[in-house]
């Protein structure tokens, strides 16, 4: 036994060594005031900083498949004490049974579900990592390089002596060039640990080779496909989610045999549906119950449900039904139409399959108004038993579950209405309707103050009205805070809720560690929209300058809304971070492909080629934001800045105009900032943005990390400037 007489292991009597580490070594003990026996890790003196790190991590979880931390010493951990064998000695022998992989790997999964929900990855998954009981329980353990999402610390990839955490043979791609782990990592690694199981054999014969592994022989195939989807190189291509992994293998479970139909997975894109009353006004309606339907889908496992934005891309469109199912790259496609009178709706909808154009079901409803909740949970119903979804989790005893996460709970219809009307004006993304969709909304919550999806709605339009009025944030942090916290006190998992506090800590507060955690409970915590991915790309991880991470988060965005245009930007952005410039301009067309009425993707592309020293093609990109959003005063500043560059001081002058005859002191700030940034007028700049500090204006902080200001980040008060704001860093 090689313990250190110097270790002081306080009550706790030492019996016998059980192993040795890289880590240090392992006991097993008694408790003496429990009388109970416990396992013990002695860490490494030269470890101290990863003990810490593994107290945090174990501490933080509570969970039947992880294994409970007891104690804390000062350099050792008391633990349960699990009884059986590695899961690794039980491979060493050859493959393991179906089921019995089957009855693993969902305890398993379930373990690395719980970390990823705490924030949490384990980055060293394996075999030896795993503890069988004699009563077949599952324990992970180790969480010894687990790391918090949230930390950015650059060099924590890396061992006190420079090598990449972790154990080779099970690392994903990214862990092995240095990067940055999530939870994506650890799936890779549960990819690699399932492959092993089913084969007996490790996935990659060498440390650094990641070329496809064997293919799996006389294995179930649904089983075969879930191990090859989690070890895929690209992290995009991966399951998104543990949870995601771990309802992959219910549906392998529920299968005949554990073997699922070799058939392509059950998909649908839910059409805008037609308004027929006569009143344009009722578009709200007819949105929101397509929208409704959709997002009830969503909760399906197995069933692939194509986003809001992309889905709603063919509004009114008279398409072949084939052409949008190939556009959508779905099997089937609902459409239908709503017609409104008073108190009475008549709703007509079709489930279409998109292979040969023919009607797989179809039905009228003529309601009153107050059972359009049933409804939407009618037709939901409807689509799945006719779809023939097996693939639903067995709790949910076969149906789909009527009312969609994002609703949060039941309400009344008026207050409903009042909702769907506030949505239907926020997604027009421009500051009147932007007015507009506020007042509704808190026509909505004074109706239901308990509605929870209302009052992050108006958390939304507080944000978008700091953004867009020019006035100093300070005076809609503390509404739109409230309004989020509102909503997280009625349904605490809501993601959108998290993503605009993430938003708030970041932008307006500078607390950049607070977004990334509250970033990272959004992403985990449940189905999360496409622009909520996109605002999480976009803040905090790019201003924290971890654009790799940026773009995985985004890229699932992009794979289920291929339409939506924010994802796209944020991509664009994040791309024309990391020197990709071309491949940015190419995601910003794109955009425009779609949608010419947005000023974002001018912008994008004005500080493209702003950076690049392209003046005449960024004067133009700027001229139509600044046609777009007349109001934006950093706009204004770079359109007269790129002017000024180019020699014309008179054409200058006058676009800066508005900006002194506002009268708004902040207004002023923000257009001058970039001004005198393009003309090299570095003291009069700091003083522009000081203020717009002063204000928490959230254009402050988008301004001081774009691109084409490195050279004023690097002097003297612009690297004060960063400090203040929490991002020395980025310089």
């Amino acid at each position: 036994m090689a313990l250190d007489p110097n270790t002081r292991l306080g009550p706790y009597e030492i019996v016998s060594l059980l192993g040795e580490g890289g880590m240090g070594e392992v006991y097993r003990a008694r408790d003496t005031r429990l009388g109970r026996a416990v396992a013990i890790k002695v860490i490494n003196k030269h470890l101290s900083g990863r003990f810490e790190r593994e107290a945090r991590a174990i501490s933080a979880l509570n969970h039947p498949n992880i294994c409970t931390l007891y104690d804390v010493g000062p350099n050792y951990l008391v633990m349960e004490l699990v009884e059986g064998e590695t899961l690794a000695a039980r491979v060493r022998h050859g493959s393991l049974p179906a089921a019995e992989v089957l009855r693993f790997a969902l305890q398993i999964a379930e373990a690395l579900e719980e970390a990823h929900t705490m924030a949490m990855v384990h980055r060293d998954l394996k075999p030896a990592n795993v503890m069988i009981t004699p009563a077949g329980r599952v324990k992970v353990l180790d969480f010894g390089l687990a790391k918090m999402l949230e930390e950015s610390d650059p060099e924590d990839t890396k061992t006190v002596d420079g090598a990449v955490l972790g154990t080779f043979a099970y690392m994903a791609p990214e862990q092995l060039q240095g990067k940055p782990a999530d939870p994506r990592s650890d799936i890779f690694a549960f990819g690699a640990v399932l492959y092993e199981m089913l084969s007996g054999q490790r996935a990659f014969a060498t440390p650094v080779s990641r070329e496809e592994p064997a293919t799996l022989v006389g294995v179930p195939s649904d089983l075969a496909r879930v191990a090859r989807r989690c070890m895929h190189k690209d992290p995009a291509d991966r399951y998104p989610r543990m949870e995601d992994v771990r309802a992959a293998l219910e549906r392998c479970a529920t299968s005949s045999h554990g073997v699922a139909a070799a058939e392509p997975e059950p998909s649908i894109a839910v059409l805008p549906f037609a308004n027929m009353s006569g009143d344009k006004e009722n578009e709200y309606f007819s949105d929101g119950l397509a929208e409704e339907i959709l997002n009830a889908l969503t909760r399906v496992p197995g069933l692939k449900v194509t986003a809001r934005t992309s889905a709603f891309a063919f509004r009114g469109e008279k398409q072949d039904i084939r052409k949008i199912g190939e556009a959508l790259d779905v099997r089937t496609v609902l459409e239908g139409s709503v017609r409104k009178a008073g108190n009475r709706v008549r709703i007509t909808a079709q489930l279409i399959n998109v292979a040969n154009g023919y009607r797989l079901w179809s039905e009228r409803y003529d309601r009153e108004l107050t059972d359009v909740f049933a409804i939407q949970d009618e037709i939901s119903q409807a689509i799945v038993d006719t779809l023939k979804v097996h693939l639903v989790q067995p709790s949910s005893g076969g149906k789909a579950e009527g009312r969609p996460a994002a609703m949060g709970q039941q309400t009344n219809v008026d207050a409903y209405q009042a909702y769907l009307k506030g949505r239907y004006h926020y997604f027009k993304m421009n500051p009147e309707d932007g007015a507009r969709a506020k007042t509704y909304v808190e026509e909505a919550i004074a109706l239901d103050p308990n509605y929870a999806p209302a009052h992050v709605l108006l958390a939304r339009c507080y944000t978008g009205m700091a953004s867009s009025q020019m006035t100093p944030g300070l005076e809609f942090i503390a509404l739109a805070k409230s309004a989020a916290h509102r909503a997280l006190e009625l349904n605490e998992i809501d993601p959108g809720a998290h993503a605009v506090l993430s938003g708030m800590a970041g932008q307006y507060e500078y607390n950049w560690k607070e977004a990334l955690r509250e970033c990272q409970i959004a992403l985990t915590c449940g189905p999360i929209s496409s622009e909520d991915r996109a605002l999480c790309a976009l803040s905090p991880l790019f201003f924290r300058r971890r654009f790799d991470e940026a773009m995985a988060v985004v890229q699932p965005a992009i794979a289920a809304d291929p339409l939506a245009p924010l994802p796209r930007l944020a991509l664009a952005i994040a791309l024309h971070a990391t020197g990709s410039n071309e491949r940015a301009i190419e995601e910003a067309r794109r955009v425009l492909e779609l949608r010419e009425d947005l000023w974002l993707p001018f912008a994008v592309l004005g500080t493209i080629y702003t950076t690049q020293g392209r003046t005449q093609e960024a004067i133009a990109m700027f001229e139509k934001a600044v046609q777009l959003f007349p109001w934006n005063a950093p706009f204004i500043g770079l359109l007269a800045g790129l002017y000024a560059r180019a020699g014309d001081r008179a054409r200058a002058q006058s676009v800066l105009a508005p900006l002194d005859a506002s009268g708004r002191e902040i207004f002023r700030a923000l257009g001058y900032a970039p001004f005198y940034i393009l003309c090299s007028d570095w003291d009069r700049a700091a003083d522009a943005f000081e203020k717009g500090m002063e204000a928490r204006h959230p254009f402050t902080a988008q301004l001081a990390a774009a691109p084409f200001f490195e050279e004023f980040r690097k002097t003297p008060r612009g690297r004060a400037m960063l400090v203040k704001m929490n991002l020395a860093d980025i310089v």
